[in-house]
């Protein structure tokens, strides 16, 4: 693997991947399928109409339970950064934009980022999936057929549009206060780890 890369954190849930590749001298992180449960087909199937008819709320909807979920997920990439600041990190999930974006957002906040910075990293990820659009319309189909009977709500789902971002940052406040209190409520970071994960990762 490229860039000395050792160690990957892998925000896909186990039922999103076959297997999980095996790559000599790195070490793959993940959290056990039943920490965050498949959604059903019913599920699915509102989900995409949420996205079709209003893209924006339905993000904002999703994102807060992927929040409310993901924990134990994001606490692997966050002690990963304070324990081991200098062993190159991969984090990633299926399309690169949602849990990882949320990751990397908290991530960004904590380290006094601006948010229009945040936003415009977030955005960058419709370049990067341009291509990766139609491989990806395939892999969801093929995980579930309902995937395939809204075209429409699954292309504004593999969006990732400035304003999505940009409401997130707002809802992350509002409902979350803010991603250091998120950080200290929904995994076991404390105020003094999150201050070391600065110091390991800022320069004066």
């Amino acid at each position: 693997m490229g860039h000395k890369i050792k160690t990957v954190v892998d925000l896909r849930l186990e039922h999103d991947y076959d297997s999980i590749p095996g790559l000599p001298g790195v070490e793959w992180l993940s959290v056990p399928s039943e920490e965050q449960p498949a959604a059903t087909t019913k599920e699915i199937i509102e989900l995409l109409e949420d996205y079709q008819t209003n893209v924006l709320e339905a993000f904002m909807i999703h994102y807060a339970r992927v929040l409310e979920v993901s924990g134990k997920i994001f606490e692997l990439f966050f002690t990963h950064l304070r324990d081991k600041p200098n062993v190159p990190v991969l984090v990633h999930c299926s399309a690169g934009k949602d849990r990882t974006g949320l990751a990397i957002a908290l991530l960004l906040k904590i380290l006094g980022v601006d948010d229009y910075d945040i936003v415009h990293d977030y955005a960058l990820s419709s370049v990067g999936l341009g291509t990766a659009i139609p491989g990806l319309i395939t892999s969801f189909g093929n995980n579930n057929e309902v995937y395939r009977g809204n075209p429409i709500g699954l292309m504004n789902f593999l969006s990732s549009n400035p304003d999505t971002m940009a409401m997130m940052l707002v809802q992350l406040w509002e409902s979350f206060g803010g991603a250091e209190n998120y950080l200290m409520t929904h995994t076991s970071l404390r105020c003094e780890d999150i201050d070391t994960i600065r110091k390991n990762l800022l320069v004066e």
